[in-house]
């Protein structure tokens, strides 16, 4: 948890200052993120910071735990200028940059010159007060990052519903329609394959799934529970429970 994290919901700050309350000393965090990992080995961890946070940490210090723990993949929030991102890239660690939706240029060159891949908001929340025109979609977003030379994975963050009903950072909550197009068409444009996948059109490779319900016309809420019907890969049916 970060003591600054400006680029959080109200519902994580909240969540990162009660944290702090109950437990300032980021020795005991880091003692706990060891102990995950070594309870579940076969899970990746990445370790998210804020840069105020790894400096309040110390910066040797934090990359030798990262390296002492094989915890070599670091998302960099809150970046003010290159020292933190620099000295981690010397290190050997593969940094994620995040990237706002309005593509500030700043932040940009900041995944540019990172290696790691990019957390791109999918969203531009109320409070950020404005879309750049020129990439007013996520899949523009994508496009930019792309003319840019980023051919690293793109990742995107979003809000959700948990299962107890309540809800993470509503306001940056994707549509039933632009989860579906980010999972298909953005899916495959990411992945340069927009030519052969993403959408049904005639000579596209026919990969196709059918679901046993509308999800534009369910609540958002019961999307989950949607199972797959019948599935087609490259016109030959694979899974059928119709």
């Amino acid at each position: 948890p970060s003591h600054d994290p400006f680029l959080e919901s109200e519902l994580i700050k909240d969540r990162m200052k009660k944290a702090l309350e109950a437990c300032g000393d980021y020795d005991a965090y880091m003692e706990e993120i060891v102990r995950v990992k070594k309870e579940l080995p076969q899970v990746k961890l990445l370790v998210l910071s804020y840069e105020n946070t790894v400096r309040e940490i110390g910066i040797d210090k934090y990359i030798r735990f990262c390296l002492d723990n094989d915890l070599k993949d670091v998302l960099l929030v809150g970046v003010t200028d290159n020292e933190v991102k620099d000295r981690f890239l010397e290190a050997g660690l593969r940094v994620s940059c995040y990237v706002q939706f309005q593509m500030l240029e700043e932040e940009i060159q900041s995944a540019k010159d990172s290696n790691g891949f990019v957390y791109l908001q999918a969203k531009v929340t109320p409070g950020q007060g404005y879309v750049n025109p020129q990439y007013p979609t996520l899949k523009d977003c994508i496009r930019c990052l792309r003319e840019h030379g980023i051919d690293r994975p793109i990742y995107c963050g979003v809000g959700g519903h948990f299962a107890d009903g309540g809800t993470y950072n509503e306001q940056n909550m994707l549509t039933v329609a632009e989860m579906l197009t980010a999972w298909t068409r953005n899916g495959q444009y990411n992945c340069f394959n927009e030519e052969r996948l993403g959408t049904l059109e005639a000579g596209k490779l026919a990969d196709i799934a059918v679901l046993d319900a509308d999800v534009f016309t369910l609540p958002v809420e019961q999307v989950k529970d949607v199972k797959v019907a019948l599935t087609i890969s490259d016109g030959r049916i694979v899974y059928d429970a119709l």
